[in-house]
């Protein structure tokens, strides 16, 4: 079997995306006995539709497995109906219905020309969980849907400490919101509340920002002292490996997601997760593997988690562990992606 895999780029700018994608090669490629390819688009060129054109006919895959949409990959469904190639379509939440709304007159267009008839018998769409699985149905009543989660990459945890390198004092502990800068994911809300409450929470915890985007959203605490907040850029690689290593928790207030691939992260580090429903991690919940914040009480909720012992964190943390251990390891998921795979070539 060849799966060709087919996403923007391996680069923090394509948002979990990358990681998902980067992780599931590896594993495939480990698992699957036949080639596995990955292109990234912005590594093609100016040319860069001629360039994938020609990737695509001199490498005939099987399979072709598209992560995102709005982009040429999901506009050449003649030519991919031509050659014979199946095709996966993964929107890692591109079809939710806010992030529809975001240039929505364009993504209306690019819908009914391009993405509808790509999503006709013969190719599969896969949703990350049921929530995105129903907005899909909704536009696409006939589509072939299958549901498989994304992935983690279980490690363990490394024995060096971020403190140091974050200035933050040896004995603080501290919450992480670790993604992208983004209105979307109510970090300014979330910086408020913070500010707002920090006094009444022990003052060794600490809020720390680490990510990319819009800085600005940050702008409420220049200039507030005492407040216990750091903000810092990206980490990448072994930083961040020690950076969810040696937090004490993790928070992601976000107004909607998919599946949030740095909260799965945060979860296979033992971590408790300050999570909205909206992160579409139900699953966590039911297993009292997170902690359910909402946008419209979230200083109310910030105060509640932290008035909990820190056994009680600690325990969560432990079922958030083996929550993501058993289902929701690369090597389990890479499987399920085997058998979409395997079914789809087996129906021309």
């Amino acid at each position: 079997m060849h799966i060709l895999h087919v996403s923007y780029s391996s680069k923090p700018v394509d948002g979990g995306i990358s990681t998902s994608v980067a992780q599931l090669v590896d594993y495939q490629r480990l698992t699957i006995a036949g080639q596995v390819g990955w292109i990234r688009l912005d590594e093609l060129g100016p040319s860069s539709i001629f360039h994938y054109v020609f990737l695509l006919l001199k490498l005939k895959p099987d399979i072709l497995h598209i992560h995102g949409l709005w982009r040429y990959p999901t506009r050449l469904n003649s030519l991919y109906r031509l050659f014979n190639i199946r095709v996966v379509i993964s929107p890692h939440g591109m079809l939710h219905p806010e992030a529809l709304k975001a240039s929505w007159l364009r993504k209306r267009v690019s819908f009914i020309l391009f993405e509808r008839p790509l999503f006709l018998p013969g190719h599969i769409l896969h949703a990350l969980n049921a929530f995105e699985s129903s907005c899909i149905r909704s536009l696409l009543p006939q589509a072939h849907v299958i549901t498989i989660p994304n992935g983690v990459l279980i490690r363990s945890r490394s024995n060096q400490d971020c403190r140091e390198f974050l200035s933050l004092p040896p004995d603080s502990k501290i919450l992480l919101y670790f993604g992208r800068y983004h209105p979307g994911k109510n970090i300014t809300q979330l910086a408020e509340s913070w500010m707002s409450t920090s006094h009444l929470i022990d003052p060794n915890w600490w809020l720390v920002f680490v990510g990319y985007g819009d800085t600005s959203l940050l702008a409420c605490c220049d200039g507030r002292q005492n407040t216990r907040i750091r903000r810092f850029g990206p980490f990448f690689g072994e930083d961040k490996h020690i950076i969810l290593s040696s937090v004490n928790a993790f928070v992601l207030p976000s107004a909607f997601e998919a599946l949030p691939m740095s909260a799965l992260e945060a979860m296979s580090y033992s971590l408790p997760c300050l999570l909205t429903d909206q992160c579409n991690m139900s699953f966590a919940f039911k297993a009292n593997a997170a902690y359910r914040v909402d946008q419209n009480s979230l200083s109310g909720d910030l105060l509640k988690f932290f008035a909990m012992k820190s056994d009680e964190h600690l325990d969560m943390g432990d079922r958030a562990f083996s929550l993501v251990s058993s289902d929701y390891a690369w090597p389990r998921i890479a499987s399920l992606f085997f058998s979409a795979y395997r079914s789809i070539l087996a129906h021309p």
